[in-house]
């Protein structure tokens, strides 16, 4: 499927300009949580492109807003999201800005902690498999998310039964309050492949064709059932999340974002 580069555009940069108000309007007060997504427009634009809109899964990465455009989410619906009204089509309120979640959209509800939504996903793909469907689960999770057990027995656990999933790790190499050199020893997370029989593949994730190209070549993999999922990772800028307070760790600000991006899958 060609990628519509006007599409694309429309997205990436419906995405940054309601990033850039979320931050305004958190940082003056009148909101309580941003979750900076700038620099990971090209990656969320480039898989969600490629998903098949209310067919296929996607446990997504908290910075993944032009993703969930992609599939189908409003402007106005990311706001009431933002905002935790009533009518938030993403936990009615309930959950802070960036828990995604949307039935009608096949997305899987983010938790707080990360990267529990690894496992959840994996699960999503077993029941595809159970159900003899041709849908797909995209697994999007962050290069601070990768050094946690979760991703480490999800991905085994989606080898051992190859699974229809893809996952896709979202590198900007600042694992929100520390550099990635303190999490990983090596800056190349794609090497992990390897340990579970899963190729992998380094894409730049400033590049939306790019990511368009590599995530429909692992989603058409997955879809048919091939023998083992890939897996990868790629280096990037830095970025973090913010509340209403500028500090470290929690509180956070956000920054360049992610230059590159990996995928991967059956």
């Amino acid at each position: 499927m060609t990628l519509n580069l006007d599409h694309a555009y429309h997205v990436m940069s419906t995405a940054r300009h309601m990033d850039q108000r979320m931050w305004r309007l958190a940082r003056s007060g009148r909101a309580h949580f941003a979750v900076p997504c700038a620099g990971h427009e090209a990656i969320g634009a480039g898989y969600g492109l490629a998903l098949r809109p209310g067919h296929d899964f996607v446990a997504p990465h908290y910075r993944d807003l032009a993703a969930m455009l992609a599939l189908g989410l409003t402007p106005r619906d990311v706001f009431l999201h933002f905002f935790a009204r009533r009518d938030d089509p993403c936990a009615h309120g309930r959950q802070p800005y960036a828990h995604w979640g949307s039935r009608r959209h096949g997305v899987v509800s983010l938790q707080g902690p990360q990267p529990n939504h690894v496992t959840h996903g994996v699960g999503v793909a077993w029941g595809s498999r159970l159900l003899g469907t041709d849908q797909v689960t995209w697994i999007a999770f962050g290069d601070g998310g990768a050094q946690k057990g979760e991703v480490h027995e999800a991905m085994n656990i989606a080898a051992v039964h190859r699974l229809p999933v893809v996952f896709c790790v979202e590198n900007n190499y600042y694992t929100q309050s520390v550099p990635s050199r303190l999490e990983s020893a090596r800056p190349e997370l794609a090497v992990r492949a390897a340990g579970y029989g899963m190729p992998g593949e380094s894409v730049d994730g400033m590049d939306v064709e790019a990511v368009h190209e590599a995530a429909e070549r692992a989603l058409a993999r997955a879809r048919a059932g091939a023998p083992a999922p890939e897996a990868g990772c790629g280096p990037g800028g830095r970025d973090r999340r913010g509340s209403d307070d500028g500090g470290r760790g929690g509180g956070g600000m956000g920054g360049g974002g992610a230059r590159r991006r990996s995928r991967g899958g059956p």
